[in-house]
Parts: C-alpha cells; sequence; structure tokens
C-alpha cells in the first residue's frame, strides 16, 4: 500500500492522538476559577465521542479510551513536561462521557444536558462534521469552552465567528487538495476519475475540494461517476456496480470507519481495485488493524501528523507506548 502524505503546511489532527491536542488548548485556557463555585477542585469535562453504530470501532471507542488514559495520565502529573502538572490548573478532571451516536438533534439535547443539568464546565468530542455544525452555534448561545476534535467540514470558522469554539483539526480542504496534489504528480497518466463519498457534509465538502483541485492541477482530467450513498449505509452494491461499469482510473473517496471498511471489503471482492487506483483520505486509520486483508496499491491519507507521520518528540513517543501498553494497538 501506498501512505500518502499530505502535501499542505498545515496538516489536521488525529483521531487517537487528539484528545492530547484538546487538553493542551484547555489547559491554556482555563483556571481553577472556572470550576463550578460549589466544586472548585474539580474539572468536569464533556467527552463526546461515537461510543455506538459503524464508527465506534474504528473512531468512537479508540477516542473515548484515548480519552479516559489522558485524563487519568493528567490527574496523576505523569505526562511528560511542560504538561506534567497536576490535571488543569490545579483542578482534578472528571470525564462525563456521551455517545454521539443518533444524529444532529439528539447532539444537540445532549450538549444542553450536560451543561445545565450535570454541570459540565467544557466540553471536548465530535467526529461527524454533522455533528459540529449543529454544535458550534449552540456552544456559542451558551459561552461554554468547546474543543471539536476530529470533523473535517470547512464551514466552522469560514462561516462564522466564535469565541468559544476551537478545533485542533484541520478540514477537508487539506485531505482534497492534498490527494489531488498527489495523484497528478505521482501517477501523471492517468487520464480520468470518480468518486464515493458519503451524502452528508463530510463527503460533500471532501469530494468538493478534492474535485476542484483536479480541475485546476489537469483539466483535461476526465470526470467518470460521483456516488454519494448515504451515511452508515453499510452496503455498496450498486455504487460498486456503477463505479465499475464506469472504469475511472482512480477513485477519490472520504469514506470514514465501518462505512470505509466495509466498502474496501465489497469493492476488492468484485476487483475494483484492479483497474482503478482508489485514493482513500481517511485509510491510514484502518491500516494497522486490517493489514493484512487489504490490498496492494491502495494510496491512504492520514488526517494529521500522527500515527506513522508524528514528529519524534517526547510527548509523541510517550503517547504512542502508553496507548499501545493500554489498549494493544498504535494510534492511527
Amino acid at each position: 500500500m501506498i501512505i500518502m502524505k499530505q502535501t499542505s503546511a498545515r496538516p489536521s489532527a488525529n483521531l487517537c492522538a487528539m484528545f492530547f491536542a484538546g487538553m493542551a488548548i484547555l489547559s491554556t485556557l482555563m483556571v481553577p476559577a472556572t470550576a463550578r463555585a460549589e466544586d472548585e477542585a474539580i474539572l468536569r469535562l464533556g467527552i463526546v465521542s461515537f461510543l455506538s453504530g459503524p464508527a465506534a470501532g474504528p473512531f468512537g471507542v479508540p477516542a473515548a479510551n484515548a480519552a479516559k488514559m489522558m485524563v487519568g495520565a493528567l490527574n496523576a502529573g505523569r505526562i511528560p513536561q511542560p504538561y506534567n502538572g497536576i490535571g488543569i490548573a490545579g483542578a482534578q478532571i472528571e470525564i462525563v462521557l456521551v455517545d454521539e451516536a443518533g444524529g444532529v438533534t439528539k447532539q444537540v439535547t445532549e450538549y444542553r444536558n450536560m451543561i445545565q443539568r450535570r454541570g459540565v464546565d467544557a466540553v471536548i468530542g465530535y467526529i461527524s462534521s454533522g455533528s459540529c455544525l449543529g454544535i458550534a452555534p449552540v456552544a456559542e448561545e451558551m459561552k461554554v469552552l468547546t474543543v471539536f476534535h476530529t470533523c473535517g467540514t470547512p464551514r466552522i470558522f469560514e462561516e462564522a465567528n466564535y469565541r468559544y469554539v476551537f478545533r485542533t483539526a484541520s478540514h477537508s480542504a487539506t485531505d482534497g487538495i492534498g490527494a489531488a496534489r498527489y495523484l497528478v504528480d505521482r501517477f501523471p497518466n492517468l487520464k480520468s476519475y470518480a468518486g464515493i463519498n458519503q451524502n452528508y457534509a463530510w463527503g460533500h465538502d471532501s469530494w468538493r475540494d478534492f474535485e476542484g483541485a483536479l480541475k485546476v492541477l489537469k483539466p483535461d482530467f476526465e470526470f467518470k461517476t460521483h456516488q454519494l450513498p448515504k451515511l452508515f449505509a453499510g452496503q455498496y452494491n450498486a455504487e460498486i456496480s456503477a463505479l465499475l461499469v464506469s472504469r475511472p482510473d482512480a477513485l477519490h473517496s472520504s469514506l470514514f470507519g465501518g462505512d470505509l471498511e466495509a466498502f474496501i471489503f465489497q469493492a476488492t471482492a468484485r476487483g475494483l481495485h484492479e483497474n482503478t487506483r482508489l485514493i482513500l483520505t481517511t485509510g491510514e486509520t484502518m491500516m494497522f488493524q486490517l493489514a493484512k486483508r487489504l490490498p496492494d496499491g491502495l494510496i491512504m491519507g492520514a488526517r494529521g501528523p500522527y500515527g506513522v507521520f508524528a514528529s519524534d518528540t517526547p510527548i509523541n513517543k510517550w503517547f504512542r507506548k502508553e496507548f499501545q501498553d493500554n489498549f494493544g494497538l498504535l494510534p492511527t
């Protein structure tokens, strides 16, 4: 397989390692006075991640595990310098864990409940772009520090101004433009392209950025088809048939989690990869767990400078070892 290192200057954050970035933001922005007056020694932190559904296994549960691991280490002062203080600004951290499954309306309700009923002081989370688009204005309305760690839509800060909302990830423009540049640079003889992306904000944004970049970089690249299955569809027989008929030289996909795994297994079983170069902008998240089942020749993108692209720093070394020792997996 080919691991595509993005060519933009600021790649986005990685899923498992995201929690450290979120905690770093909190540690610089929060002081003990932000904790509830009746319980000043505790910082109640809402952690939102997919704990059920197709995104839970590859994304949500590892992120929740990383959160628990990091909070334990922060509370004990076990993280390498300069993050080795006890808790955050001296306050011990208490987690309120919330499942991201259920859709945007449910997440807005859960968010309000965390603040109003469960006494949460700040929130870190959200994998789905739809969740982030729905939560951002609510966080601003409620004036609660909220850090998005994974969602990749470019319509958060680009379409509004926020004082209480932050993100540790870049957005789909990084993934799409980087993928287009890589494809044109490394495979100049390819003549046609297609796409398969989820039919919601992340899929539409990802395809727009990739195709827009291709039209600038290689105007004569022939478009074949763009398939838009629903989020968490799981079955892609009709879409794969359309792709096999159109026979593109390259196929872009921003499918993630269980959707990506299901598509890859179904597509390779039908030989899609034999005549089409597959470029998976979020593929790095499955490369360790499914390494023995992936076909040769995949182009995989990583959504950040973590995992195989992590800088060789004390904090990254610590996180990688700690995560692997605790959960038997390499962070991706």
